[in-house]
């Protein structure tokens, strides 16, 4: 009687080892086989982008590649817009290096941009104008945005520098 008795607690015993293998390990120092909800960081992605610039003479639009790097829809925008406030390569001008940003925010496709634009970076009609191309161009060639409204001082002026009407917002 006594030999069932000793191979059922040997039989317990075993199991008990089986199942208490892991559990004596410290947690941090396992490694599961998948983790079913893993970190995901913020890797910044990269893109080529085509950024939209004046000649000297304000009389030809220049298109220029330029990379970005971003997280999010609101980082890339805000690449792209660094990129638009940037000289071109030779002698491309930005039309958008003098104006100040007081704000830009992106909301389910819509950018909104609150800016002062000081007297030396007011054109006449035909630099207004490739201005507002510059950032047409730059801002809508990306998929997920549909709109942009352009503020002056927190204001929607009839227009950018006078010349040019401007909506509110402009649409893709």
């Amino acid at each position: 009687m006594r030999h069932p008795i000793q191979l059922i607690l040997l039989f317990v015993m075993a199991a008990l080892l089986v199942a208490g293998c892991g559990a004596s390990e410290p947690a941090g120092n396992r490694t599961p086989a998948s983790d079913p909800s893993p970190v995901q960081k913020d890797e910044k992605k990269e893109m080529t982008i085509y950024v939209y610039y004046a000649d000297a003479e304000l009389s030809e639009k220049i298109v220029q590649e330029r990379v970005i790097h971003y997280s999010n829809t609101q980082e890339k925008i805000e690449a792209a817009f660094a990129e638009l406030q940037k000289d071109g390569e030779d002698g491309a001008l930005s039309l958008w290096k003098l104006i100040q940003v007081h704000s830009l925010t992106v909301n389910n496709g819509d950018i909104t941009i609150d800016l002062s634009i000081p007297e030396e970076a007011r054109f006449g009609a035909p630099g207004e104008e490739f201005a507002l191309e510059a950032i047409r161009g730059t801002m809508f060639q990306f998929d997920d945005i549909t709109s942009l409204n352009l503020l002056v001082d927190g204001e929607e002026p009839d227009s950018l520098m006078g010349h040019e009407k401007l909506d509110h917002p402009i649409r893709k």
